[in-house]
């Protein structure tokens, strides 16, 4: 290898991981067959680290970016999934309870949602069991566990 080459090496290693080197050198010379530079020696791939060097920053932040918003995703879903699986047990709790403490859930559940009406599948009726099953839940804490606990059961 000529020293001009080992010198030119001794550069890109300088600026590339080495693990990253193979990548740099398809990039460089896939760039290099977009403009026909026929390339001879090492130091004609030396223009397009810049380039490279650009588009593995952008690589990596759209790297860390998918991963950022697949984590939220996974922590909205986990959340949505305890949503249900809390209203789930709040539903078969309050099922469980004499009936004097089931009418007065009931009673309190229709006053936090009056404006929607009374009609039997409608909103209204969707609203009040969301907010009866929150009742009971909150009535009874320690009989439904929270997300920190749930989460340690089911991971």
């Amino acid at each position: 290898m000529p020293s001009k080459d080992v010198e030119t090496a001794k550069y890109l290693l300088t600026r590339v991981p080495f693990a990253d080197i193979p990548d740099f050198l398809d990039y460089a010379l896939d760039e290099a067959k977009k403009t026909r530079l026929d390339v001879q020696t090492l130091g004609g791939l030396k223009q397009y680290l810049p380039r490279y060097q650009e588009r593995r920053v952008q690589r990596a932040a759209e790297k860390a970016n998918r991963a950022r918003r697949e984590a939220e995703d996974k922590a909205t879903q986990r959340r949505i999934d305890y949503d249900r699986f809390r209203r789930a047990e709040a539903d078969r709790l309050f099922a469980s309870l004499p009936a004097k403490e089931q009418a007065a859930i009931e009673v309190a559940a229709r006053t936090k949602a009056p404006r929607f009406g009374r009609g039997s599948g409608s909103l209204a009726q969707t609203i009040f069991e969301i907010e009866r099953a929150r009742i009971t839940a909150e009535r009874h804490p320690r009989q439904i566990p929270s997300l920190e606990e749930w989460q340690r059961r089911s991971a």
